[in-house]
Formats: structure tokens, sequence, C-alpha cells
């Protein structure tokens, strides 16, 4: 097991660290929302440079561990100020919650590694099945968990223009299109030869979505 980890080349964890980083950004605070747009692509950076699933569902841990303690710190705060646990116990509670948490994106990561490593679908067919997963692992902490805490379409919340989606698809539908121009993103990387013009039109598309935020669209 040991060896498992130490397989996994430390650009790779300083990549989904990043991604964990970018990931709690984009939640208050400080909310910076358009983060939203790239918050991902460092993990999907780092998980199609994976040799394994299991290094998959391992970055993906980390990066969701360490994602939850950053963004469910006032975990800690009702442990030990209306719980009464000691301030020990209240950061063990919350590492735990962390821990179990992380597992949901780390079936996301041993998942997309899987079918990237797959002779039958590539990694350029995982990117496109990417958004899909994601929303399967939203929807599987918001109906096993019961806990759809920070889902990524929440960091767009503000996003008036946007959110008119949510009307049809829930948070769900936001979720999707933010993870959509991640993997777009991260497609730039794959395809060298056009990676330029992959990469215009993922700025392009970010830039038009994140512009939605201050046009005022009138009700329906």
């Amino acid at each position: 097991m040991v060896r498992i980890f130490a397989d996994i080349p430390w650009r790779l964890r300083l990549l989904t660290f990043v991604s964990a980083v970018l990931q709690a950004l984009i939640f208050p605070n400080p909310a910076i929302s358009w983060l939203s747009w790239i918050a991902l692509v460092p993990l999907l950076i780092a998980l199609m440079d994976c040799k394994r699933p299991l290094h998959g569902f391992i970055l993906a841990f980390e990066c969701g561990v360490i994602w939850y303690l950053f963004t469910c710190m006032w975990i800690f705060h009702v442990m030990h100020v209306y719980g009464g646990l000691s301030s020990v116990l209240s950061l063990f509670v919350l590492f735990l919650f962390a821990i179990y948490m992380g597992l949901y994106p780390a079936f996301f990561g041993w998942l997309f590694v899987r079918l990237a490593l797959h002779e039958k679908f590539g990694i350029s067919k995982a990117l496109v099945v990417a958004p899909f997963i994601w929303i399967t692992v939203e929807l599987a902490r918001t109906h096993v968990v019961s806990f759809p805490w920070n889902l990524l379409g929440y960091a767009q919340i503000e996003n008036v223009g946007l959110t008119r989606l949510a009307t049809v698809t829930g948070v769900y539908g936001v979720s999707f299109v933010i993870i959509a121009v991640n993997v777009l993103f991260a497609f730039a990387w794959v395809k060298v030869t056009i990676r330029n013009r992959v990469l215009l039109a993922a700025m392009s598309v970010a830039l038009v979505l994140q512009s939605l935020s201050v046009i005022h669209l009138p009700l329906a």
C-alpha cells in the first residue's frame, strides 16, 4: 500500500492540491466565482496522467479531503461550541467527515482514469463522459448522505443568467455546465496540435457564461 502511494508523482499531488484550493476559493468566503471555470482543470490534468485507476482514486480522494477541510470548518465550530466537544475531538470529527466525503470525488477519479486507460475509450472520450460522472457523484452526495453542501453549481448562485437553467435542471444543470467548461480547458492539454484554438474556445465560453452574472435579464 505504501508503494502505491509512493508511485504517484508529487507533481500530480501538487496539481490536486491546487485544484482543492481553487474549489475552496469559489465558495464563501471569498467566493471568487469566476475561478469555477478552471478549478477542476488541475485535477483533470493529474487524472489524465495517471497510470492506474487506483492512482486516480487516491488523487481525487486527497483533493476531496482537502477541499472539505477548507470549506467545512464550520463543523469544527459547531462540534466545539454547540456540541461541547473538546478542540481535539471536534477536529477529529471534522477529519472523519472529510475522509468519508472524500470517497465521492474519489469514485469520480477512479472511474475517469479507468475509462481513460480503457482501449475502447481513451482520454478524449473519458473527458466527454466526465461531466456525467461528476453529476452522478453530486446526486449521490445529495440523496445517499443527504449532504449537498457546496455542489459545484452553487458557485454561480449570483449568476442570474446562468441560474435560469436551474429552474429546469436544478443545481445539477449548472454544475454540468461548469464541469463541461473545465473539461474543455483540460481538452486543450490533450490536443497539442489545436491547443491554442481549444484554449481560445474555452476562454470565450467561460467569459460569456461569467458575463451573464452582470447582465440583468427580465423576469419571465
